[in-house]
C-alpha cells in the first residue's frame, strides 16, 4: 500500500487530492508446481557378449507427465563405451505421457578371453535450472549397474617341460643311482586330463641306453 501525506507542518507546497491518495499493489501468489523424483534401476542386470538378450537400465520419474522430460546420465564401469557395448545417451529423454525410459546394453563380442565387464550408469542433475530445477534425483536410486558376461573361450593351456632331476649315470651295483627325471607341466583349467605328444631324442639310444620313454602323457584332471 502507497499513501502520500503532507510533512510535518504542512507545508508541502501541494494539496492531495483525498480520493486519489492511496494505491494498493496485490501480489497474488503463483501455484507451486510438483518437480518430477527421478531414478534408475538395472531391471535385466546380466547380459552376454552379442547376446539378443540384451542388459536392461529403466528410468523412471513420478507425475507431473504431461511434457517430455530430458535426464542427464553419467557411465562408468570396466567395459569400455564404443567398445566393449553401443554406447548409451548422455542425455536420456523420457516422452510426455510416459513415466519411464529403458536403456538397452548391447554388448560386442571381440574375442579376448576376459572377466565380467561392467556398465554402471549414474543420474546427473540438472546442469542447466540450478535455481529451478526440471527434475529432482532420488539419491537412493542415483546409479544402477549391468554386468556384461565373456562369451569367448579361454585360452589353451600352456605346457612346459623341464629335467626336475637332470643328471643320471649308468647303473652301479654299489651305489644307488637316481635316475632322471622329466616333468611336464600345463597353465590353466585342471578340471579335464590333458594329453601331451613328446618327441624324444638325443645321442642316447632308446631301449639300449635307457629305458624307451612313452610319445606322449597325460596330465590327469
Amino acid at each position: 500500500i502507497i499513501k502520500m501525506v503532507q510533512p510535518e507542518g504542512g507545508n508541502s507546497g501541494y494539496q492531495i487530492d483525498p480520493e486519489h491518495d492511496t494505491v494498493v499493489f496485490t501480489i497474488h501468489d503463483s501455484p507451486q508446481l510438483p518437480v518430477p523424483v527421478v531414478r534408475i534401476a538395472a531391471t535385466r542386470p546380466t547380459t552376454t557378449e552379442l547376446d539378443s538378450v540384451r542388459g536392461l537400465f529403466t528410468i523412471s520419474r513420478s507425475a507431473p507427465l504431461d511434457q517430455e522430460l530430458e535426464v542427464f546420465v553419467a557411465y562408468d564401469g570396466t567395459a569400455k563405451a564404443g567398445e566393449d557395448y553401443l554406447r548409451l545417451p548422455e542425455v536420456a529423454v523420457i516422452p510426455a505421457g510416459s513415466d519411464s525410459l529403458e536403456l538397452q546394453v548391447l554388448a560386442w563380442g571381440d574375442w579376448v578371453a576376459e572377466g565380467n565387464e561392467t556398465v554402471e550408469a549414474k543420474l546427473r542433475a540438472d546442469p542447466y535450472f540450478v535455481l529451478s530445477p526440471r527434475y529432482l534425483v532420488d539419491f537412493d536410486h542415483v546409479s544402477a549397474q549391468v554386468v556384461i558376461h565373456n562369451n569367448d573361450p579361454p585360452p589353451p593351456p600352456v605346457v612346459s617341460i623341464d629335467a626336475t632331476q637332470w643328471k643320471t649315470a649308468e647303473p652301479n651295483p654299489v651305489a644307488f643311482i637316481l635316475p632322471g627325471v622329466f616333468t611336464v607341466r600345463r597353465t590353466g583349467p585342471t578340471n579335464n586330463f590333458l594329453t601331451v605328444l613328446l618327441s624324444v631324442g638325443g645321442t642316447a639310444t632308446a631301449g639300449a641306453d635307457y629305458n624307451a620313454l612313452p610319445s606322449f602323457v597325460t596330465i590327469p584332471a
